[in-house]
């Protein structure tokens, strides 16, 4: 556990939101008569994040960035960053928010979600109540959870631990023995102990391809697309598209970009980003 947290301890980041929530109060007149006072108050979210990217990717919930409220990110040294919304997967309460790192940051190793074992031990990294980097250690408890809040099914096949999550654990690291990402933790039953759900981190790499898509983003056209696995590997090549003319195909694995090296999907989608 000592070993996983040195692994992946810097790349875990306190998530803070301030921004101002519409509230209804209740005033009253000079002739006794009570009416709606509509009014804003400033409210402060905190929840925890976690560095895909060195360049300053960061994945949260999608929950917490909802309120489009100014974000910061502090890192575990206690460097604060204003943070910025590229884009986010409500369906799977996943988000991605980037800040501007003068130097490179330590990104996390992306583990497999698809092997993951009931029992095995799970390790939860975050800022529960805003306590910084706060680990917590327990077990898979079960696979292909379906989470429901309000009597509907609002995340399917999201992974039950009962490593401790509180709240502020939100959009933190569920970290294997070898410190690899295999979750990001997102929710715990309130009405019990010890029942949290982490979103799998192979959703995550479902999700990163249309959410840091650099057509959608920068408003250029390439014509091809990759699957969030690793190495990179391209899935689909549009006809009169500048990937065509180049002679890219379905199957190819993609391994620099403007000789920059990609090793993993996220490398690519970065450098495609980053490269306007």
């Amino acid at each position: 556990v000592v070993e996983a947290y040195e692994r992946s301890r810097d790349s875990v980041v306190n998530i803070i939101g301030i921004g101002n929530v519409e509230v209804q109060r209740w005033g009253m007149n000079p002739f006794g008569e009570v009416f709606p006072v509509p009014t804003t108050r400033n409210q402060r979210s905190i929840g925890s994040g976690i560095i895909i990217h060195e360049d300053g990717y960061i994945v949260t919930n999608a929950h917490v960035v909802a309120s489009g409220a100014q974000l910061g990110a502090t890192l575990l040294d206690g460097t604060e960053f204003e943070a910025r919304v590229i884009g986010r997967d409500n369906d799977r309460d996943l988000a991605v928010i980037k800040v501007d790192p003068p130097s490179p940051l330590k990104a996390i190793s992306l583990g497999h979600s698809a092997d993951i074992m009931i029992g095995e031990q799970a390790i939860a990294v975050g800022n529960p109540v805003g306590l910084h980097n706060s680990v917590t250690v327990g077990i898979v408890s079960a696979l292909h959870r379906e989470l429901e809040v309000g009597g509907r099914v609002v995340y399917r096949d999201v992974i039950q631990t009962d490593a401790s999550i509180n709240p502020g654990n939100s959009g933190g690291a569920l970290l294997n023995i070898l410190g690899e990402l295999i979750g990001i933790n997102t929710a715990i039953r309130s009405d019990a102990q010890n029942i949290g759900f982490a979103i799998p981190v192979d959703q995550l790499r479902e999700i990163l391809p249309s959410v840091l898509d650099s057509e959608k983003l920068n408003k250029v056209v390439s014509g091809l697309h990759i699957n969030g696995t690793d190495p990179p590997t391209i899935t689909e090549v549009r006809e009169d598209s500048p990937a065509a003319a180049a002679g890219l195909r379905v199957g190819d694995v993609i391994s620099t970009v403007n000789a920059t090296r990609v090793d993993r999907a996220v490398d690519f989608l970065v450098t495609m980003l980053e490269h306007k």
